[in-house]
């Protein structure tokens, strides 16, 4: 056994580089750059030199995602770099760099294959992440304590970049919580996902508002899903005193930060409403981005623009006449970015995830894979004003993976390296420790 575990520990540590260069947690973090750049070299000879010649056994060639994926880290750099030089006469390399982050989606591509072979399991991935959600979240902790600097800025630029962490790791433990307090009614689990609520908060980097909708919609989703009239009925006040408890607690400690973020809140509405500028400057900001990209993407629906790459003319704030960030203004900022065509291609992932949801029995359970369903749709709703499904590509199309190695566990019956997922006709047993539930044949 205690071969076994060193195995597993070892496993794990593997792990947790191939998820950082997937789920960019450190991404524009001081200094990360040069340490992100060599993961992308990393991952670009890897597609290179061993995709093509390491094949899991009984696999003569590459799924249909498998296909996909390569497309994905093809096809829009070329995109890219092409409609710039049209559009900007930027030079197409600078273009192509300026999407360079695709290439970690060659670590996804790695993790899919390693889990049908054998090499990783299920149970390491999900040991290595909530790892990672936890060791974050110690790591904010640690900046903020020594530091006293907000939003986790060390005193010291050692990049240009607003550095930060961002939020998707401790959004999925939140997931990854609340659906087992909810599965196993366990106070401690909610408390645990109401900690991990505060560092999604504390990391994110975008727009709170579309974050905090994106987050409750899921949730409330899947609860829905999940629970019995009767439950829902028990259930729905008990939320609504949580969240009254939260926010007053929130109102006693901080009251000029509460007061700050409904305001912001009630003007960004405003803002959305009537289209004219108001007293929240990210969303007359984004007035401005989007009065700029409307026209550009008139001229060039189907292909887009291109990316202005920040290493030529002095970056897009030199070359265009408004400070515009894609990210943005979200699906419309992808459309201004990759045209029509960029859009359905990356919308694409979503149909896979669609395909091993459905695959998945209606059965089987989780805290696995309903996180990884809910950071799934949290994800896609997200999307909407902040397209993270194009701009971290790689971190949807993990969870996507992921998603479908559990529905090839749970399909295939055979489930003994992997205990993800559960048949409730088998029977179920929870381990003593962590609640984490295992399949019984």
């Amino acid at each position: 056994m205690r071969s076994l575990k060193l195995a597993k520990d070892l496993r794990v540590l593997l792990l947790i580089p191939l998820l950082v260069l997937a789920l960019h947690p450190f991404f524009g973090f001081p200094g990360i750059a040069p340490v992100m750049d060599a993961g992308y070299l990393l991952c670009l000879i890897y597609l290179v030199l061993a995709y093509p010649w390491l094949k899991p056994k009984g696999s003569s060639r590459p799924s249909a995602f498998e296909w996909y994926l390569l497309s994905v880290i093809i096809l829009p750099p070329l995109w890219v770099g092409l409609c710039a030089y049209r559009e900007f006469g930027q030079p197409v390399l600078y273009g192509m760099l300026a999407v360079r982050a695709l290439s970690s989606i060659a670590a996804v591509l790695f993790l899919g294959r390693a889990l049908r072979s054998g090499f990783f399991t299920l149970d390491d991935v999900e040991t290595s992440l909530l790892v990672l959600v936890w060791g974050l979240s110690f790591l904010y902790i640690v900046v903020e304590g020594i530091f006293h600097v907000p939003s986790a800025r060390p005193p010291i630029e050692l990049a240009t970049q607003e550095s930060k962490f961002l939020p998707d790791v401790p959004v999925f433990g939140f997931f990854y919580y609340s659906f087992r307090g909810f599965r196993q009614r366990r106070l401690r689990d909610y408390l645990l996902a109401v900690a991990l609520l505060g560092f999604a908060f504390a990391f994110q980097t975008g727009s709170a508002r579309v974050l905090t909708l994106a987050l409750a919609f899921a949730f409330l989703f899947f609860v829905w899903r999940w629970a019995k009239l009767k439950r829902l009925l028990i259930l729905l006040p008990q939320l609504l005193l949580g969240t009254a408890l939260l926010l007053s607690a929130w109102y006693f400690v901080m009251p000029a930060s509460f007061a700050e973020r409904v305001q912001g809140f009630g003007d960004a509405f405003g803002v959305a409403l009537t289209g004219q500028p108001g007293k929240e400057s990210s969303a007359n900001a984004r007035i401005v981005e989007v009065l700029f990209a409307a026209p550009q993407i008139a001229k060039h629906p189907m292909i887009g623009n291109g990316q202005i790459s920040n290493q030529w003319g002095g970056g897009s704030d030199e070359v265009l006449p408004v400070h515009f960030y894609a990210a943005d203004i979200g699906l419309m900022g992808v459309v201004y970015q990759y045209g029509l065509a960029g859009l359905i291609l990356f919308s694409c992932q979503y149909w896979f995830a669609l395909r091993a949801a459905w695959r998945c029995p209606a059965a089987a359970t989780s805290p696995l894979l309903d996180a990884t369903k809910g950071y799934l749709l949290y994800s896609a709703l997200l999307s909407i004003g902040e397209s993270v499904f194009v701009f971290y590509a790689s971190t949807t199309l993990f969870f996507v993976a992921l998603l479908r190695a559990i529905a090839d566990d749970t399909s295939s019956g055979t489930g003994g390296k992997s205990p993800a997922c559960l048949h409730a006709t088998q029977g179920l047993v929870a381990e003593a420790g962590g609640g984490r539930m295992w399949r019984v044949t």
